[in-house]
């Protein structure tokens, strides 16, 4: 079957080419008699048995990024919409105005520069956690990132609850303040 001499492995026979293709053998092709490597040459990586080459180390800037507006987004801005919104219930509204069923625009007009501060807020705001809860799913499917990625889809999903509990809250305290005078 295979021709061998005594202390050297057979060498396999390969099968007749039928079909114009020819298994490959088990063992690399050795160089012809003579030849030699070239000075400073070292034979692939795969042939060395290294193993797979090292795979390049990937940014997580992809999820860090949405996850530093999404911070901005769910905690900075409703600070901020809180403080507008407790100026403005302290410097327009009163207990009367807020169960009243009548509101008139012109009640928010001494306090227009925090109305003017709250709208800029909302849409910065909107604007931060929206762009974080897209790169934050981009992040997660390229797992670039991955850990913060879901931490900011998480923290943009929550910013507009927290902004809904801040805001009526921060109102209350600054319209019910103006009511009692007690600044």
């Amino acid at each position: 079957m295979s021709d061998s001499t005594p202390g050297q492995p057979p060498v396999p026979q390969s099968a007749p080419a039928t079909s114009g293709w020819a298994a490959p053998s088990a063992r690399p092709f050795a160089p012809p008699a003579g030849y030699s490597m070239p000075p400073g040459y070292s034979a692939p990586a795969q042939q060395r048995g290294a193993g797979a080459p090292p795979a390049q180390k990937r940014s997580a800037a992809l999820g860090v990024v949405p996850l530093l507006l999404s911070l901005f987004a769910a905690i900075v801005v409703p600070v901020a919409l809180g403080l507008a919104a407790f100026e403005i219930g302290q410097g327009a509204l009163t207990q009367n105005v807020l169960t009243s069923a009548q509101f008139s625009p012109a009640t928010l007009t001494p306090v227009r520069e925090w109305v003017l501060f709250a709208e800029i807020a909302f849409w910065v705001g909107t604007v931060c956690g929206t762009w974080a809860l897209i790169q934050g799913i981009v992040a997660i499917v390229r797992r670039r990132g991955r850990g913060a990625g879901i931490a900011a889809v998480v923290l943009a999903s929550a910013g507009p609850l927290i902004a809904l509990v801040v805001i009526p809250s921060a109102l209350a305290v600054g319209a019910t303040m103006n009511a009692s005078g007690s600044l």
